[in-house]
């Protein structure tokens, strides 16, 4: 009987990440072939086949124990995009209110097929971060005092995968991407187009180790799970089976008002809160909130005081009509003006309603609109009109209108 055995060892030093943290990868990779015997029983032999030496010219298969995920993640309020191999430097940009934008590129781990640092640089004074293979470009860039934030991931020498560089002219920012179809309509819009900036490798496993689970600053990890959402539906499966970002962003936009699980076991009002945060039943009441207003009723009801202007009068148009108006606005009649301070109540939890009918006036009935919470009469017209306190007041109260309630309107 014939025996032969063959034995691989590949170890892959530190990647140094700047975010402060390091990431080791050691691979122990074992090939083993199987062993024949002929069909005589005679005294077996055994022969080893010993590894070969390695050389500048051995040329390893990449796998994904001696590759990296790049992340692309972009600023929308500076417009620039970041590129890191660090999932925690990701997740903490993303609850900074970054945007995940997806894998853009896999890249060879340090020492394997003699591949090349690409350097990372950061400007203080603009916040923006550039990326070069160029040990030129990184000491110029230094000396005018960007800070040398070390080697961000390194750069395939087989030079498998282009990564394109553009360059905005007009707002510094470069732009790194493997898609030949974004260099080219980036260099259409005006970006100049720099040429090849550094090289990846074929992905060679599609498995996404670190999914992100932080959608507009909330972290959905305890109701979304990616390997769940995209085995668990055979659509999502379909369109995000390997993209993160976009499974990420469907559950989110998507699944959440479609009623999907995002995970094999969840807590349900936990799901609830992150649902009401992504979509909140009265967005625009809501923005009026983030933008800055204190989350009081007083407060809500001052907001919804406006400059009076003539408005159409018909009920039916619904409370969000009038709101809108307002919000948009800001000015209005006594509809647009309870529908805001309706709307406004509604999204700090109050059982707002908003009326309309007559209140008495000299000669007759004037239509009018206001707002009841709990049988009490919140008027904001009345103050801007009359002056007088319209808030918290009880239908008959010295010194407030007569109300004559023909209906509640609807949303």
């Amino acid at each position: 009987m014939r025996n032969r055995v063959r034995e691989l060892f590949c170890s892959i030093l530190s990647a140094v990440l700047v975010a402060g943290s390091v990431d080791t990868a050691i691979l122990k990779t074992l090939a083993d072939e199987g062993d024949s015997s002929d069909n005589q029983n005679t005294e077996s032999t055994a022969e080893t086949t010993e590894e070969p030496e390695k050389t500048e010219n051995t040329i390893e298969a990449y796998t994904s124990s001696n590759t990296a995920d790049v992340y692309r993640m972009y600023n929308p309020n500076s417009g620039e995009h970041f590129y890191t191999e660090n999932y925690v430097e990701r997740d903490i940009l993303l609850r900074a209110g970054w945007d995940y934008e997806g894998i853009g590129w896999t890249a060879p781990l340090k020492n394997c097929n003699n591949a090349e640092p690409v350097y990372r640089v950061y400007n203080p004074n603009s916040g923006v971060h550039h990326y070069t293979m160029s040990g030129g470009e990184k000491a110029v860039l230094v000396s005018k005092g960007w800070h040398d934030e070390g080697v961000g991931w390194y750069s395939d020498s087989q030079k498998e995968v282009v990564l394109y560089r553009q360059y905005n002219p007009n707002s510094g920012l470069h732009n790194f991407t493997v898609n030949k179809n974004e260099n080219d309509a980036l260099a259409r819009a005006g970006w100049q187009s720099e040429g090849t900036a550094w090289y990846g490798v074929n992905d060679p496993d599609l498995t996404i180790t670190h999914p992100a689970a932080i959608y507009k600053q909330i972290d959905m990890s305890a109701v979304y799970d990616f390997n769940y959402y995209v085995n668990a539906y055979g659509d999502i499966n379909k369109l995000y089976a390997h993209n993160d970002a976009g499974a990420l962003k469907h559950f989110a936009e998507c699944g959440l008002n479609e009623g999907r699980s995002g995970k094999a076991s969840y807590d349900q009002a936990a799901y609830d809160a992150i649902k009401k945060k992504l979509h909140p039943k009265y967005p625009e009441a809501e923005a009026v909130f983030n933008a800055g207003l204190p989350r009081t009723l007083q407060n809500a009801f001052n907001y919804a005081m406006v400059p009076w202007v003539y408005r159409t009068v018909d009920h039916s148009l619904g409370t969000h009509y009038f709101a809108h108006l307002g919000y948009t606005q800001r000015t209005g009649n006594c509809f647009v003006m309870a529908g805001m301070f309706c709307e406004l109540a509604k999204a700090l939890g109050y059982n707002a309603i908003q009326c309309y009918g007559a209140v008495n006036v000299r000669g007759g009935l004037s239509t009018h609109s206001w707002v009841e919470i709990d049988g009490r009469v919140y008027d904001p017209d009345f103050q801007v009109e009359v002056g007088r306190n319209g808030f918290n007041i009880a239908y008959g109260q010295r010194g407030t209108l007569t109300y004559h309630k023909y209906g509640t309107m609807g949303e």
